[in-house]
């Protein structure tokens, strides 16, 4: 008769455990759905992000400010370092 209590209680905790197993699946299923979405929409987000900012840099107003950005980007670099600045006349 132990016996029998034995084996009834192995069965009930082996199925309680297929239950729960199941169950984390299912669940790390959804969880991968969800990440999967939000990853999407991120790549798709940068996708697009990029393309504009592609786009802008092909413009002629774009190209033709270029080398004043890249003077303005020195002189704050130089401003940065310490530097004037400013033009000496």
């Amino acid at each position: 008769m132990p016996e029998d209590t034995a084996d009834e209680r192995l069965a009930v905790v082996t199925n309680r455990l297929r239950v729960l197993e199941d169950e984390r699946d299912r669940l790390q299923g959804e969880l991968d759905e969800i990440a999967n979405r939000a990853t999407d929409r991120w790549l798709l987000a940068v996708h697009y992000e990029s393309s504009v900012v592609n786009a802008m840099q092909q413009t002629l107003s774009w190209r033709v400010t270029k080398p004043l950005r890249l003077v303005r980007g020195l002189q704050l670099a130089r401003l940065r370092s310490g530097g004037s600045g400013g033009s000496t006349s």
